[in-house]
């Protein structure tokens, strides 16, 4: 859902530069492009690409079919030709600021292709032509955590918070980097600050209470995890950590508790295995 509802926003978008750059052009290649958008709704995705590429030919210099036809590849798998198509987005769209949101997705789209060298190359290039989106250095911290470069996801994510304090997925998602590099004091700073927004949010909790295991401050993260549990008492991790803390305060039996229900919830947590 989340996905058909950004791949919508995106084809208004590309209708909008669609039309525009074809007002001194035929009108066929809207048209093609407007019939592809169709076929997509309707999820004839072959036929909708089709289209698309007639729209191509129609104007070879509009780069609103390329750019569907990218977000329509990489919605059914074909992360090859969506890059394809994407560079050609980006040929036809060569200045600023258009382009940016091109980089943006390029990046994200060699980061799932394993090309870790272009996804760090087209995330920079799109800060370069945006320095002040906090989205786009959000976007280069999340990818340097996944790949375990944590400094410099800490370094981004300061950069993201700093365009845009009030965000406070932000916050949290850089709480988990911190949390990687053993500023415990900060995890749990940063997800207060969540909660005084959101105080149902049950992984701030989880996160506070983690940070607190790790200082040794036991009666601490057990309020925090009670709470996050009284939140939602179906997250196995919830439990897993609890039972942790148990285990440390030498409760073996509330631990072990835990820990089963934990499984119960969650078999792919790795203390189950």
């Amino acid at each position: 859902m989340k996905e058909h509802r950004r791949l919508t926003t995106i084809l208004c978008i590309c209708i909008s530069v669609m039309i525009f750059v074809s007002c001194n052009n035929e009108e066929s290649n809207v048209d093609h492009f407007q019939k592809g958008i169709d076929l997509y709704h309707q999820g004839l995705f072959d036929e909708a690409i089709e289209e698309l590429d007639k729209a191509v030919l129609a104007d070879p210099n509009a780069s609103a079919p390329h750019e569907a036809k990218s977000e329509i590849y990489r919605m059914t798998g074909k992360l090859d030709l969506s890059l394809q198509s994407l560079n050609e987005a980006i040929n036809t769209r060569p200045e600023p600021p258009d382009n940016i949101r091109l980089y943006r997705v390029r990046g994200r789209t060699h980061d799932m292709l394993g090309n870790i060298d272009l996804a760090e190359k087209d995330l920079g290039s799109a800060i370069s032509l945006s320095p002040e989106d906090a989205t786009l250095y959000a976007d280069r911290a999340w990818f340097y955590f996944v790949q375990e470069m944590y400094y410099k996801s800490v370094e981004d994510w300061e950069r993201s918070m700093k365009l845009d304090p009030t965000d406070i997925s932000t916050k949290f998602y850089s709480s988990l980097s911190y949390y990687k590099i053993g500023e415990y004091p900060r995890v749990i700073i940063l997800n207060e600050e969540v909660i005084k927004v959101d105080p149902g949010h049950g992984n701030a909790h989880n996160q506070i209470g983690e940070a607190y295991i790790e200082m040794g401050e036991y009666q601490n993260a057990l309020s925090a995890l009670n709470t996050a549990i009284g939140l939602h008492d179906d997250r196995g991790i919830y439990y897993a950590n609890r039972s942790r803390v148990y285990e440390k305060l030498g409760n073996t039996g509330l631990s072990n508790t835990d820990l089963k229900k934990a499984c119960e919830l969650n078999t792919d947590l790795r203390i189950c295995q």
